[in-house]
């Protein structure tokens, strides 16, 4: 069984071991279908068992968003992920079942994010609020971005000899580097930047 240094390397073979789940059930009213809360879970869990990975996870909710908290190896992850909608009152759905309707699709879109699981939008957060006031779903950094995220952390790590992957994660508070947004893209590379250039410039230095 593989043994994990941390846990952003056990998230990460987590993630290749995802099996994405069929979308399992459907919404008459907006005609469309979607994965369920209970297979995406089990698919995590799958997922986990099949990696050999020992972390525990589950939701909670700061300042209206659903994160998701992943703890394990010593570490605890916090990963932002969906805007739990503040208007609930909608097609005369009653307000329980409209909260409730909010709450599932958030937990759903906030582990889906966190672990690479393929969800789609048109789902049954159209019973918590109208198609208009959906939570958008945050833009990712292009293939180009991720390159040059991944070339300076691999550079970085060669110069101080130090594995600065696990550090920019917890920077970006990502499980994996695809997950950065574009919203967050350029604080994360200026400190990634700067890490580059002090490692180069310490590397350089007359021994």
């Amino acid at each position: 069984m593989t043994e994990f240094k941390n846990l952003y390397e056990a998230l990460a073979e987590t993630q290749n071991h995802i099996e994405q789940p069929k979308k399992d059930a459907s919404n008459p009213m907006f005609k469309s279908s979607y994965v369920t809360l209970d297979a995406v879970i089990n698919a995590i869990v799958n997922a986990r068992k099949s990696s050999g990975a020992k972390f525990f996870f589950t939701n909670i909710v700061q300042d209206g968003i659903m994160i998701t908290r992943i703890i394990g190896y010593g570490d605890t992850l916090d990963l932002s992920g969906s805007k739990v909608a503040d208007d609930l009152g909608n097609r005369g759905t009653n307000s329980a079942q409209a909260e409730g309707s909010a709450l599932t699709y958030a937990r759903r879109y906030s582990l889906s994010m966190a672990f690479g699981i393929a969800s789609d939008v048109d789902d049954d957060g159209n019973g918590a609020s109208a198609p208009n006031r959906k939570p958008a779903q945050p833009k990712l950094i292009s293939k180009e971005k991720l390159a040059l995220l991944e070339r300076m952390i691999t550079e970085t790590s060669e110069f101080s000899g130090q594995d600065m992957m696990a550090f920019t994660l917890k920077a970006a508070n990502v499980a994996a580097l695809k997950f950065v947004t574009e919203e967050n893209y350029k604080p994360l590379l200026a400190k990634v930047t700067e890490w580059h250039q002090k490692a180069e410039d310490k590397s350089n230095e007359p021994s």
